[in-house]
């Protein structure tokens, strides 16, 4: 018959400590991987708004009469992530419109996006139409 006085049952300190370690590099590593996701995410969402708000600026134009397209110039508007403008948007919106001919118009639609938290985006999107009076 066996005794119960020496028993090996359970998991000694050193299989305990091995454990705990495996698991700590483990979940470092799926917390390393959430967190540059959701930094991903961010930075993807902001462009996406901000090139929807160019292009939306420019559908505004081609609805708008050729002569008032030049009232569309602004430079570095705050406007929310619809387009209004308001003075605590986060993006930045700059409009320029550029006569080319007599009946053609040039406009470029550039817009600054919140980048990561605490900067803004280097470079701007940029989104541009030609139009022409008889369009």
């Amino acid at each position: 018959m066996f005794s119960r006085l020496h028993s090996n049952e359970g998991f000694t300190l050193m299989e305990v400590m091995i454990t705990s370690a495996c698991f700590l590099v483990v979940a470092i590593g799926f917390t390393q991987a959430m967190l540059v996701a959701m930094r991903t995410h961010y930075l993807s969402r902001n462009y996406y708004w901000a090139t929807c708000i160019a292009r939306n600026r420019l559908q505004r134009a081609w609805s708008m009469s050729f002569d008032s397209l030049g009232m569309m110039r602004e430079t570095s508007k705050h406007v929310d992530r619809y387009g209004n403008q308001t003075s605590d948007g986060r993006y930045l919106r700059s409009t320029i419109v550029s006569n080319i001919t007599a009946d053609s118009v040039w406009i470029s639609v550039q817009v600054l996006y919140p980048g990561v938290p605490g900067g803004g985006s280097v470079v701007p999107i940029e989104v541009t139409t030609l139009i022409k009076e008889d369009m």
